[in-house]
């Protein structure tokens, strides 16, 4: 039989072990924020080296690493499936602060407002804060007859399906931004014909060329071209002029004020559960880069408007995104 002692040790014993588990967790935990992070963190890029996500991928990597000397930041591009392969894998990976991705609109937002059955949302990641917001420019050829958004709306009125616009995918902001630029101006989806590209260079390339006859871009493809006199700027998207294009008005300065509402935008995020330490790291990181007027002179050269900071909560904003991207893909009809 055993003693009292024995009675009275084994709880004992027991609350202390716990303690000494809880006590090298706890020391683990520690180690792990103050070596965070001690071996290289891989950046997906859900596009190819040449978009728009890749470039300012490279932005972020190079400023992060100016302002954290010993970081380590490798660019990853995931191909195909629009992106949403790469989303998944990135949503399945170990929540560690080693995998982050460059999310988009397109990818975090309008896909999933298309295909509801897609495996992931916005809120299965961790958000660690946008990066930049990218205004559309919508513009025709300089030589084009179309001066203003309302020539051109009447111009497609007068001859329904004559007229062209370009776009990279129907899953793309840049197609949806023109079937709402219709859609305010009161015209049918099929107005006006929807031809699609490989990538915005050659959308603008075929614009210049008249092979299109308006586009409706990210503003980094667009601001050389007008600046050069090769495009003519109707409007903008963004909230004020974008400093590039100051006198070019925007959709509200137009009268076409829901159209502020079509942003690009880019976030970093990690898989859902991201440590404590990782997204303390990863905030005062980016508040550090905000802060470098090299990093937001060379994202508003750009045509984007620098954003890390500009939201105090970048997961309403991310969704009050996708709940308008929903209505937009409901009402044309586009969702599955």
């Amino acid at each position: 039989m055993p003693t009292w002692i024995e009675c009275t040790c084994k709880p004992f014993r027991a609350i202390v072990l716990a303690a000494l588990a809880g006590l090298i967790a706890a020391t683990q935990a520690l180690g792990a924020e103050s070596s965070y992070p001690d071996r290289p963190i891989t950046l997906i890029i859900p596009y190819g080296a040449k978009s728009d996500t890749h470039k300012y991928g490279e932005i972020l990597a190079k400023y992060a690493k100016r302002h954290a000397k010993s970081l380590d930041l490798v660019l990853e591009n995931r191909v195909g499936d629009s992106g949403a392969k790469a989303a998944s894998e990135v949503i399945l990976s170990k929540g560690d602060g080693y995998t982050l991705f460059l999310g988009r609109v397109g990818l975090l937002s309008i896909a999933p407002a298309l295909h509801p059955k897609l495996p992931y949302r916005a809120k299965d990641f961790t958000f660690l804060n946008l990066f930049q917001i990218d205004p559309l420019v919508c513009a025709v050829r300089a030589n084009s007859p179309y001066k203003t958004h309302r020539e051109l709306t009447q111009a497609i009125r007068q001859s329904p399906g004559k007229l062209s616009f370009g776009h990279s995918g129907t899953g793309t902001i840049i197609y949806l931004s023109s079937q709402y630029f219709m859609k305010l101006s009161g015209l049918k989806s099929d107005s006006a014909r929807a031809v699609s590209f490989g990538g915005g260079p050659e959308m603008v390339d075929a614009l210049i060329a008249g092979e299109l006859d308006f586009l409706c871009s990210n503003t980094a493809s667009m601001v050389e071209p007008i600046q050069s006199g090769k495009l003519r700027g109707l409007f903008t998207t963004a909230p004020g002029r974008i400093p590039e294009l100051p006198t070019m008005q925007n959709a509200r300065e137009v009268g076409l004020r829901d159209m502020t509402a079509m942003l690009g935008w880019s976030v970093l995020v990690g898989p859902v559960g991201l440590p404590s330490h990782v997204v303390t790291y990863w905030k005062s990181l980016l508040k550090e880069v905000s802060n470098d007027p090299q990093w937001v002179a060379e994202v508003t050269e750009l045509g984007a408007i620098p954003a890390i900071g500009t939201s105090k909560d970048n997961e309403k904003f991310v969704q009050s995104q996708s709940e308008m991207y929903v209505r937009l893909v409901t009402t044309l009809g586009l969702r599955e």
